[in-house]
């Protein structure tokens, strides 16, 4: 059987922050919502974003997280 790696299965920039991404897919799955590793990206970045960074270190609660990309959920 062939496996793909995880990193395959992301997107090339988040490959770089990979565990910071499937840590908010997976927060994400929690609350109900599915999303790929490129939204997951994406809601992150866009958090960063009006941050002023280039990609914050996601916070250590869960909740936190949740809380910091919230509002760029439709």
């Amino acid at each position: 059987m062939k496996l793909q790696k995880y990193t395959d299965l992301i997107s090339p920039v988040a490959s770089k922050h990979a565990f910071d991404v499937l840590r908010i897919m997976q927060i994400l799955a929690n609350k109900g919502y599915i999303c790929d590793s490129r939204q997951a990206e994406e809601l992150w970045q866009k958090f960063s974003n009006s941050m002023a960074a280039g990609w914050m270190m996601p916070p250590t609660d869960d909740e936190e997280v949740f809380d910091c990309i919230r509002a760029y959920i439709d």
